[in-house]
């Protein structure tokens, strides 16, 4: 039934257009967050998380529980489950942007080359005027994973539960807010806080301003951020077998193998995105002649590489659909 369920998600993500637009306006993250945050108020922020990540996903499991094995009750197995996937799935932005990029560079506009590259680096440390077309790419793969490869994996191992419970975790682990004193504002004792999760930020300073960063103890988005880092740790070493696969297995292997030094003192999102970066960029076979022989690629020649990226994801997305289908013949899911 999972294979059934993965091929229906897929079709629905090709031809229902309107689905796709209401999910990348992201309404259930920002719903899920506004009960969050109405909950916090109540109880406390660390003791909302926990109630809202154990309670939803068990709900969920038991749900599932109670269904019976009859006809029906299959047909009712797959629409829940359909709609569990359709609600925690991302957006699939990995490829839509990636094309926009790559279409931009083709056509040599390079104004609009530097707005897609802002759009595919938002939410990193990537200076979108600077970064290379290797890291660009590599944040394509990323992309691909936690948008969807991810939530798909937890899916097949633990069910519907198993991807809500993954998805509501990355919510969770995203930063809630940053708090930032000016001098002035230090001498009155006013706080400035910019809630990212909320529709409406607070104003920003001036830019004349100098601000002086207040310190935070460990916050709810930090421990979910190293449970999404346990969580990603089995997920992201089938990704990047299924990226060896999909491209240059012999580079892929030599860089799993060999690029893991000096991350001893890292944590483990970090480690495993090192892993899938390292291993997607190497799988691209970039031992490829580049269409310019400037030390920075040119348009055309980036637009492949991007292009080249987004396709490897989409492969090892199918690669690992071609997985299931050969698990569930052998019985071991159903």
């Amino acid at each position: 039934m999972k294979l059934i369920i993965l091929l229906l998600v897929l079709a629905l993500e090709r031809f229902w257009r309107q689905l796709v637009c209401w999910r990348a306006d992201r309404r259930t993250e920002r719903a899920f967050t506004r009960a969050y945050q109405s909950l916090a108020d109540v109880i406390g922020k660390k003791a909302s998380a926990i109630v809202l990540w154990l309670a939803l996903p068990a709900f969920v499991w038991w749900f599932v529980a109670t269904i019976g094995a009859g006809f029906w009750s299959v047909i009712l197995y797959i629409v829940f489950s359909l709609v569990v996937l359709v609600i925690v799935l991302a957006p699939r932005q990995a490829h839509v942007r990636a094309q926009a990029l790559a279409d931009a560079c083709h056509s040599g506009d390079d104004t609009q080359a530097l707005q897609e590259r802002e759009d595919l680096t938002a939410g990193t440390t990537l200076d979108p005027s600077t970064a290379r077309p290797q890291q660009l790419a590599e944040r394509i793969i990323v992309l691909g994973f936690h948008e969807w490869f991810a939530v798909l994996f937890w899916f097949v191992v633990a069910g519907p539960a198993g991807a809500l419970l993954y998805r509501l975790t990355d919510w969770l682990a995203q930063p809630q807010a940053s708090v930032e004193l000016t001098e002035e504002q230090v001498e009155e004792g006013i706080l400035v806080v910019d809630d990212t999760l909320t529709d409406q930020p607070a104003a920003a300073t001036s830019n004349a301003e100098e601000t002086i960063p207040v310190e935070q103890p460990v916050s709810v988005a930090d421990d979910f951020a190293r449970i999404q880092g346990w969580l990603d740790w089995p997920a992201a070493r089938v990704f990047a077998l299924l990226l060896l696969l999909a491209g240059g297995f012999n580079r892929g292997w030599s860089a799993w193998m060999n690029g893991g030094t000096g991350l001893s003192t890292s944590t483990m999102s970090e480690r495993n995105l090192h892993l899938i970066s390292r291993v997607g960029h190497a799988s691209l076979e970039l031992e490829r002649e580049d269409e310019c022989a400037d030390a920075q690629p040119c348009l055309m020649d980036q637009s492949r590489r991007y292009k080249d990226a987004s396709s490897m994801v989409l492969r090892a997305l199918m690669l690992g659909l071609g997985g299931v289908a050969l698990i569930t013949l052998s019985g071991w899911i159903r």
